[in-house]
């Protein structure tokens, strides 16, 4: 637990550290342009990616630190080439599957957005792709289910359901937007069971890239947030049900596929 509460606290600093190296050059910009802050938020956003980025540099060094004792485990691989790549594609569709209707439950509850301006702007930005899609996954991954449920479970009354459901619950909570905290604690339930049964971050860090790869490309692809939604892409009718039916199906199956592959 203390190792845990560590983690948590090096994120928060670090992300205090970050608004701080961001909010400075946009005040001394605003006051010499007799400007507010928020007014020059937008051209601010390289220097917002690239703060992050160092943040989060910090947090997987932090974590590591930590977490030093047989810290380099979790990032071998140590199942045989074929088998580990068909639980990479296996754990890569069931997040797929996951995501879809997590996203369509998201839809139906209208959860707002509050980050949606700065998302858009983000992800117009040429390091979106380094900073959101690959950067700040492996720095999540490496935080909550390294770190979280790795320290978790070295208490030896600690259930696994317990780690991946406090890891999930504190992913949720990491984002501070409503419209994606409900995606990422399930989808964080997802990726703890994912890392619990590979015994490997890897399946969890390409399935997190993935996602968050998709998410700037549409952002950028499609700038009208309403053309973002999977009613924009599939219409609200027997289509819409059938996706959402497979999603199932597939998600379910995947999951069943994996646990034979790894033997859980």
């Amino acid at each position: 637990m203390k190792k845990s509460l560590l983690i948590i606290g090096a994120f928060l600093l670090a992300q205090v550290v970050a608004g701080i190296i961001i909010a400075i050059p946009l005040i001394m910009q605003a006051a010499s342009q007799g400007a507010h802050a928020v007014e020059n938020f937008q051209t601010g956003t390289t220097e917002l990616l690239i703060s992050l980025m160092v943040a989060d540099v910090l947090i997987i060094v932090a974590t590591i630190l930590i977490c030093r004792k047989g810290w380099a485990a979790p990032f071998r691989w140590n199942m045989p080439m074929p088998r580990g790549l068909l639980t990479m594609l296996l754990s890569l569709v069931g997040c797929a599957a996951l995501v879809i209707l997590t996203e369509a439950l998201a839809e139906w509850l209208q959860l707002p957005d509050l980050m949606e301006d700065t998302f858009m702007a983000i992800s117009l930005s040429p390091l979106a792709l380094w900073a959101v899609a690959i950067v700040g996954p492996i720095t999540e991954e490496v935080a909550c289910r390294y770190g979280i449920i790795g320290s978790l479970l070295e208490m030896k009354r600690c259930p696994v359901w317990v780690a991946v459901l406090v890891s999930a619950i504190l992913f949720s909570l990491l984002h501070m937007n409503p419209a994606q905290m409900l995606v990422a604690f399930i989808l964080g339930i997802y990726l703890g069971w994912l890392y619990v049964t590979t015994r490997s971050l890897w399946p969890c860090i390409l399935c997190h890239v993935a996602n968050n790869a998709v998410s700037v490309i549409l952002m950028r692809a499609y700038p009208n947030p309403d053309e973002q939604t999977l009613t924009a892409f599939v219409g609200n009718g027997p289509a819409f049900i059938t996706l959402l039916c497979a999603s199932a199906a597939i998600l379910i199956l995947s999951i069943l596929a994996l646990r034979k592959t790894t033997n859980q």
